[in-house]
């Protein structure tokens, strides 16, 4: 079964999304901040990662510099989370080293569509 990581410190999220993944069939590891979800991340290796950029102790910011310079999970895909307004310049940085930006909060649709795309829900 492959496995999606979310680095996210807001519990409620993690409720939320842990959910959604649940109800198509998909586990969803959770990480509170960049450096628990870079430990995980190791142990696991996950098909796909959601970062959440403001986090405690570890940032996403500092968190996907880290992914991207790393041998071994620089090709994982990560798709970026936040809750606030992003500049078209920060967007376009973020989008340099990962695969997508979503706003919070994340729907059924968003999550559906990830999953599709990198081939973790087979689409029937």
């Amino acid at each position: 079964m492959k496995r999606v990581i979310l680095i996210d410190d807001n519990l409620i999220d993690q409720t939320i999304l842990t959910k959604l993944f649940s109800h198509y069939g998909v586990k969803l590891e959770t990480a509170n901040d960049g450096e628990e979800g870079i430990k995980l991340t190791k142990q696991i290796i996950p098909a796909l990662i959601l970062l959440d950029i403001k986090m405690p102790v570890m940032d996403g910011f500092e968190a996907l510099v880290y992914f991207k310079a790393d041998i071994i999970l620089q090709n994982i895909p990560i798709v970026m989370l936040s809750a606030d307004l992003i500049s078209k310049e920060v967007e376009n940085l973020l989008l340099v080293n990962a695969v997508g930006l979503l706003k919070k909060p994340v729907f059924p649709k968003d999550i559906k569509a990830l999953l599709e795309k990198y081939k973790i829900l087979e689409v029937k």
